[in-house]
């Protein structure tokens, strides 16, 4: 991917996501396997799967799970203010 053309505050956002989405399978998925995809079609495309424990969203959540939602929606958060999706 060429990264000249992308503006600064997407590639920091980008980078932020990931951070947190690493650091959030690290600490409390238990996986052994990630799978990372980053393109650039017309817009930038990123894809972070494990094969970890997973949640259900619509389960209240315990104390643990709480803190992994927080990370969540602090990366949805970002992800909107920057135009995305998430």
């Amino acid at each position: 991917m060429e990264g000249n053309n992308i503006p600064d505050p997407i590639k920091i956002v980008t980078y932020k996501i990931t951070q947190e989405a690493l650091n959030n399978i690290a600490k409390h998925s238990k996986a052994d396997l990630i799978k990372f995809s980053l393109r650039k079609t017309g817009k930038i495309e990123l894809f972070i799967r494990d094969n970890g424990r997973g949640f259900n969203l619509d389960e209240k959540p315990s104390l643990e799970d709480t803190k992994q939602r927080i990370g969540l929606s602090s990366m949805r958060e970002r992800v909107e203010l920057s135009g995305g999706s998430f």
